[in-house]
């Protein structure tokens, strides 16, 4: 379960940002909607441990994670939160196997080959295994990416806009992924986005003014 408790946050003192409570179960999939301005790239940093919130509290799994030190928050997010960002932000100099196995590595958890493999056949992108990044359309990179995000079976899956630089065929297939994989690991997932042809896909939607 996931909780949202008083959450504030402002970058100037004439502006500040404040986020309705939210409870989220185990599982379940949300929409995160806002128009421009209203915040939703802050929350999702606040929400993943990569902005400390100026107030309030983030609980993932019965912890609050900003309660953490940087260390174990660092340890806690590689465990707990896979990220899919609007841009993949691939390490140009490894293969698309080395930048989904540095992700176990930098989570503390025992390298497995075999379960990498699984999750890339899954995503139809085994056979990319040894190519690099430059070497696949945007499509591919889009779920390498949801590769890296969900290798190490997060409690919380969060994608910021993952559409937005797709066709409609890729979008749809992304979509799909996502939510597949969602159920499947039973994954909480959270989509931020300004894209009209994701938000048919979700009943539960999370509104910022």
């Amino acid at each position: 379960m996931i909780q949202l408790n008083a959450l504030a946050h402002s970058f100037n003192p004439s502006t500040e940002l404040f986020f309705p409570d939210w409870e989220i179960k185990t599982g379940q999939q949300y929409l995160l909607l806002g128009k421009s301005g209203s915040g939703k790239t802050t929350l999702i940093h606040i929400l993943t441990g990569l902005l400390h919130p100026q107030k309030g509290k983030i609980i993932i799994n019965n912890t609050d994670i900003y309660a953490l030190s940087t260390r174990n928050l660092d340890s806690f997010r590689g465990k707990n939160i896979g990220i899919v960002f609007q841009q993949p932000h691939l390490i140009k100099s490894l293969t698309i196997y080395q930048n989904i196995e540095i992700a176990q590595s930098f989570a503390g958890i025992k390298l497995n080959k075999q379960h990498i493999m699984q999750v890339l056949e899954t995503l139809q992108i085994a056979h990319k295994s040894k190519n690099y990044p430059y070497q696949l359309s945007q499509g591919q990179l889009q779920r390498v990416a949801i590769a890296r995000a969900i290798i190490n079976k997060p409690t919380l899956l969060v994608a910021d806009e993952p559409t937005s630089s797709l066709d409609d065929e890729n979008a749809a297939i992304v979509l799909q992924l996502l939510k597949h994989i969602s159920q499947t690991n039973g994954s909480t997932l959270i989509v931020a986005t300004h894209d009209n042809r994701v938000k048919q896909a979700f009943t539960n939607q999370y509104l910022l003014q």
